[in-house]
């Protein structure tokens, strides 16, 4: 009796986590520099979620300002596409051709891919009521939210808005309502945090440096 006859099938083999995808174009590219569009092209079959991620992560290095200002206006932009109803993200001409130095791309990537294992892990597929049509145009318009608030000029405010991005990321790629529906929550809380906080933040950022400055000089 053939294998298909007795019912059996072969293994789907499982899909390639998106830090396995980074790592092959980038082993692949020969190059010291290699551009933000090649990059994107990688997750393309991911489509809005990967970019999510890969638009995050380099906010996500700690520092008072950081690079939010960039990235976070380019997440915004993603995210309205994905609310608009785009089948896939289109980014500018000069945003794909930015170029950036392979071996720290590798680097990175390498020290961050435990974390996105975990959150791989904790993602599945789930509440398939809010992953539909409308719910994943809505996720797009929080997520337009989490870049504009990661523009912010506001100090300190990069680590907690990116994280927020990867994980807007992760649940967009698993498809997971679950989590959807939480991060919307935090993004609520966290925005509103923003608001409130966001100018008393600044004075004490100031004071902060005021005080380290006459004391260092």
């Amino acid at each position: 009796m053939q294998p298909d006859e007795a019912g059996e099938q072969e293994p789907v083999p499982a899909r390639k986590r998106i830090s396995d995808l980074f790592h092959e174009t980038l082993d692949a590219h020969g190059q010291a520099t290699i551009q933000f569009g090649v990059l994107v092209d990688s997750i393309r079959e991911r489509g809005f979620g990967a970019l999510y991620i890969l638009v995050a992560l380099p906010t996500l290095i700690p520092s008072p300002v950081g690079v939010g200002w960039l990235f976070g206006p380019l997440a915004a932009i993603v995210g309205a596409q994905m609310a608009w109803g785009a089948p896939y993200p289109w980014l500018p001409l000069r945003v794909r051709r930015a170029e950036m130095n392979t071996d720290s791309v590798r680097r990175f990537v390498k020290r961050i891919d435990p974390w996105l294992h975990r959150l791989e892990r904790l993602c599945h597929p789930s509440w398939n009521g809010v992953t539909g049509v409308s719910g994943m145009r809505f996720h797009g318009f929080m997520a337009a939210m989490v870049g504009l608030a990661l523009a912010s000029p506001v100090p300190f405010t990069n680590i907690p808005f990116a994280s927020l991005l990867v994980g807007y990321g992760i649940a967009t790629t698993e498809k997971d309502g679950r989590w959807m529906v939480v991060l919307w929550i935090l993004t609520v809380v966290l925005c509103i945090g923003l608001v409130f906080f966001g100018g008393q933040m600044v004075v004490w950022s100031q004071q902060l440096w005021a005080w380290m400055t006459q004391h260092w000089n």
